[in-house]
């Protein structure tokens, strides 16, 4: 604000200037300096008018063989009363010499300041220009920051999915290892009915054997009284063998208890498989859950960041629409400062071409000749003083056109950059919904195992509760069996 200060006083300081030195610009009182366009181009004409007025009178005469007389013979020649009436009008031309002087000095100051606010402009807009490049690097380096975040995130979305196929893994294989303990235990459940069969046989001929000695002890119980001493010690001996069958069966009792603790075993084991499905279940569900409120966390930021990006590269567009236009702007600024500069250097070296004329005509000792040569060299001075700020305002405007073309190519490459991120956007979107797909399939999956283990795991519960029933049948029958033959009242076959 400050700057823009000094500019302004400066430029009215020296504005005044101007106008104070075209206000003295004049001769003599009944010719003001005029106002008009095109005075700098008829002062001199006005200046050259009154010197010739003045010095009519005065001039020597010329000689018949065409050249000038002397100063010293024009004085000679003439009075000494018309020497005041020459002074005074040659006073008059000095003064307003100088007056012209002073006023061109002024001119080239104003020159120069204008060419100094000139310059001033020119470095700002580059200034902004240069702030606008960098702006924009920061812009795409804050976009490759994003780029790489959007990455990261779907490696990670991408070990997650990893991890919850490891789980379902797991899960499969722990439904297999629950298969197999199925299959072994059916298979000890095969081994015990042949093992119950067998004591069965076992049992109905040692009942057999027994009723059968029964017989015969009564028999010869009957036939034999006086024998009943001997008779009673294979009695006794008969006992003894039925106590170590009995003993045999309490031993075959136990095994099958053994038996049926390891059975209960396997299924308090297959119990524990169950409730470790279960909680895998629930975890699966749990990580099916999170990872579909993750996917639609992420689906809701991909979206905001769209939405962000959208309004990001509009108002980018917006922004370099807005320096295009401020550079155009600036352009026909500067060109029409330019052509101002132009115009005030072309009436500087016309006035001082009307300077110098007035000088030559004021010495008049100056031989044609170098009049001509100092007339062309002016000439050739403002011939390239015009090329050269032609040249000058040829190159400006080619820098102009570069910066407007790289502004275009920037937007251009934004504006793909755009196109790239919405197709980037709809491919992630996609692959997030197969792995949707796919989580929902192996749900449906894992569901189907799950049912089918449970139909297994009741088919186990109905034949084990079958198992217990039928052990518990067929101990039934061995206590009803060997419980009236008993002479001493014990159960065969119960335990021990």
């Amino acid at each position: 604000m400050s700057h823009s200060g000094e500019k302004a006083k400066h430029q009215s300081t020296s504005n005044a200037q101007s106008a104070k030195s075209a206000a003295e610009v004049r001769i003599d009182a009944p010719h003001p300096t005029p106002k008009t366009k095109d005075s700098p181009q008829r002062q001199p004409e006005t200046a050259a008018a009154a010197l010739a007025a003045a010095t009519v009178q005065p001039k020597p005469a010329i000689k018949t063989g065409g050249t000038p007389a002397t100063p010293e013979a024009a004085s000679a020649a003439e009075p000494p009363a018309a020497a005041p009436s020459l002074e005074s009008p040659v006073e008059r031309a000095r003064k307003q010499a100088e007056q012209l002087a002073n006023h061109l000095r002024a001119r080239l100051k104003e020159l120069d300041h204008r060419e100094a606010q000139l310059n001033a402009r020119i470095a700002g807009y580059e200034n902004d220009m240069r702030a606008a490049r960098l702006w924009l690097s920061e812009q795409q380096a804050a976009l490759d920051v994003r780029a790489k975040q959007l990455e990261a995130r779907e490696k990670e979305l991408a070990a997650r999915i990893e991890q919850l196929a490891a789980a379902t893994a797991q899960a499969e294989r722990e439904s297999q290892t629950a298969r197999q303990t199925s299959k072994a235990a059916e298979a000890a459940e095969a081994a015990l009915r042949l093992e119950r069969q067998r004591i069965d046989a076992h049992r109905e001929a040692s009942l057999q054997l027994v009723r059968q000695l029964m017989a015969g002890v009564e028999k010869r119980r009957q036939a034999l009284e006086s024998q009943q001493s001997e008779s009673q010690k294979r009695l006794l001996a008969a006992r003894e063998e039925l106590r170590a069958r009995e003993e045999a069966l309490n031993e075959t009792s136990r095994q099958l208890d053994a038996r049926r603790k390891h059975i209960e075993q396997t299924e308090a084991r297959l119990s524990l498989l169950d409730d470790e499905l279960k909680r895998l279940r629930e975890q699966l569900v749990a990580e099916r859950e999170q990872l579909y409120e993750d996917v639609r966390l992420e689906k809701k930021r991909l979206e905001a960041e769209h939405s962000q990006t959208q309004a990001e590269l509009q108002r980018k567009r917006e922004a370099l629409q807005k320096q295009s236009q401020k550079l155009d702007e600036c352009r026909a600024a500067l060109e029409q400062t330019r052509s101002e500069l132009i115009r005030l250097h072309r009436e500087t070296l016309e006035i001082r071409l009307a300077t110098e004329e007035l000088w030559v005509q004021l010495s008049a000792a100056a031989p044609p000749a170098a009049l001509t040569r100092s007339l062309g060299r002016i000439r050739s001075r403002l011939a390239d003083q015009y090329r050269l700020a032609n040249a000058e305002l040829q190159s400006q405007k080619t820098e102009l056109e570069s910066i407007r073309s790289q502004l275009a190519a920037q937007y251009q490459k934004l504006e793909q950059r755009r196109k790239q991120f919405e197709q980037w956007a709809a491919r992630q979107q996609d692959e997030l919904q197969q792995q949707a797909n796919l989580l929902i399939a192996r749900e449906q999956e894992v569901r189907r195992q799950e049912s089918q283990l449970r139909d297994a795991a009741h088919r186990w519960e109905s034949e084990r509760l079958a198992y217990q029933r039928q052990i518990l049948r067929l101990q039934a029958q061995l206590a009803g069996d060997g419980d009236p033959q008993l002479p001493d009242g014990e159960l065969i076959g119960a335990p021990a």
